[in-house]
């Protein structure tokens, strides 16, 4: 298969990882850039991306063993300078995630001990951090790429990954192509592109009459009609997700300990 097309119901905010809290935005980024290690999501066990392996030294220091051979999508090699420009890049201002995921690194722990072999800290034990990089906002980034692109980087993205960035027409399309260059196993196409189809009929519409292979976000109400032909297939799978009620518990009514206590005993846990 020489081309593949995604039709998506919205489209990227940003192309840069730690700048993105979307989730059409992750939907591209993931095929651009990868983390150190991931979670696989079949077996929900921790495993080496562009990390070779790695040891948890003690609580909070964890020992790096970098894959060779690897390349941005730029030419350039994949070393541990990469790694340290990355992580340190979210606890700072460039990184949306600095408050969050990014509080938990300490800016100051690296160490590189060769190019292929660098220690990460963090600020203390952080329970699931490893797991954590399952997440975009551990994704490396070449230190040249995103020095030389400046405040447009998030616009021409540079990765690992098994595709590169093409062009992105707003609101349109974004366009990614096979990385020939890419350390592991080639993907199944050369060209990706990625439609935004905002309207549930119109993304339909298009699976159907074959102008995209595939698209997220099928409407509940068409999964048996679609099922019920023989020109595509709605797939259900398991998520999991959480859903809250945030209260800012700095401004009225929600500073009222009775308030929150009240919106404790509404809510019906058994339904």
């Amino acid at each position: 298969m020489d081309h593949f097309t995604l039709g998506l119901p919205g489209d990227a905010k940003t192309l840069d990882p730690q700048q993105a809290v979307d989730t059409i935005s992750f939907i591209v980024t993931k095929h651009i850039n990868e983390p150190l290690v991931t979670v696989d999501g079949k077996t929900k066990e921790l495993v080496p991306v562009l990390a070779e392996k790695w040891e948890i030294v003690d609580p909070q220091t964890y020992k790096f063993y970098l894959k060779k051979g690897v390349k941005f999508h730029n030419g350039e090699e994949f070393t541990a300078e990469d790694v340290v420009f990355s992580l340190k890049r979210v606890t700072g201002k460039d990184s949306i995630h600095a408050g969050s995921r990014g509080r938990y690194i300490d800016p100051e722990g690296f160490e590189i001990i060769d190019k292929h072999t660098v220690i990460v800290r963090t600020r203390g034990p952080v329970g699931g951090w490893l797991d954590s990089m399952k997440h975009p906002y551990a994704s490396i980034f070449s230190k040249k790429a995103v020095e030389e692109g400046g405040e447009e980087y998030f616009r021409n993205p540079v990765g690992t990954g098994p595709f590169k960035f093409k062009s992105w027409t707003k609101g349109e399309k974004i366009e990614l192509e096979r990385f020939d260059d890419y350390y592991g196993e080639k993907a199944n196409f050369a060209d990706f592109t990625i439609l935004i189809l905002p309207d549930d009929s119109s993304r339909v519409i298009a699976l159907e009459t074959g102008k995209v292979d595939m698209v997220y976000g099928v409407p509940p109400s068409e999964i048996d009609r679609i099922n019920e032909t023989d020109k595509a297939k709605a797939v259900r799978g398991q998520g999991l997700g959480l859903i809250y009620f945030g209260m800012n518990t700095l401004k009225k009514p929600f500073s009222d300990p009775k308030v929150r206590l009240a919106m404790e005993y509404a809510i019906n846990k058994d339904a």
